[in-house]
């Protein structure tokens, strides 16, 4: 039998930034972002691999890279592989697809606890402090899961933006990267490490107080 031939997905170092795809792309991620926010919108797994689809469609080496979490669905055997950051692993393939199942439905609860919590008129600090909660936790789970084989840290951002955008904050992000060794890069790695993601929240503080 032939060995599978896997193309890797080496672009993630280039300025998608700059394609007109990737630009097209986030613009229509943003105009979802603003339009459902209005709706109170419970943002869900499913959403985040619509936004990789609509973002990478047309710079992924093999089509399926693009909308799908690595798993061991073997109608995908190229995503049938685990993932790392400087060397730190993200969840093993077999269990992407419940652990964001599982994490869909934690952002659900929190999402409305949040809404809860900020529904009766609350300070611009406390609603600061709640937007980064929510946002550190559904940035921090994707960044912790790693579940695309690529672009998990534009995704995660877009989410962070999602829930700045909802209480009433800019959205700071956008499908850069921010420099290599700078304290998102730090949170990202306690993120990835241990699941803190402390360290993300007083990251997205110290952004939203800017």
């Amino acid at each position: 039998m032939p060995q599978l031939s896997c193309p890797e997905w080496t672009n993630d170092q280039e300025p998608f930034d700059k394609l007109d795809s990737i630009v097209k792309a986030a613009a229509t991620i943003y105009e979802f972002i603003l339009r459902q926010n209005l709706k109170k919108y419970l943002l869900n797994h499913g959403d985040l691999k619509t936004w990789h689809g609509k973002l990478f469609r047309d710079v992924v080496p093999v089509p399926y890279y693009a909308g799908n979490y690595r798993s061991a669905d073997p109608r995908h055997p190229c995503l049938n592989v685990d993932n790392e950051v400087a060397g730190v692993p993200g969840a093993p393939f077999q269990e992407v697809p419940k652990r964001m199942a599982q994490f869909s439905e934690k952002l659900e609860s929190v999402t409305l606890d949040t809404g809860k919590s900020v529904a009766t008129p609350k300070s611009p600090e406390l609603r600061l402090k709640a937007a980064a909660q929510l946002a550190a936790f559904a940035a921090g789970g994707i960044i912790q899961i790693h579940p695309f084989l690529n672009g998990n840290g534009r995704i995660a951002r877009l989410t962070a933006n999602f829930f700045f955008n909802r209480y009433g904050f800019h959205m700071p992000f956008y499908v850069d990267r921010p420099s290599v060794g700078t304290e998102y890069a730090t949170a990202c790695n306690a993120a990835m490490v241990s699941g803190n993601f402390g360290p993300l929240f007083l990251y997205f503080i110290s952004v939203l107080a800017r």
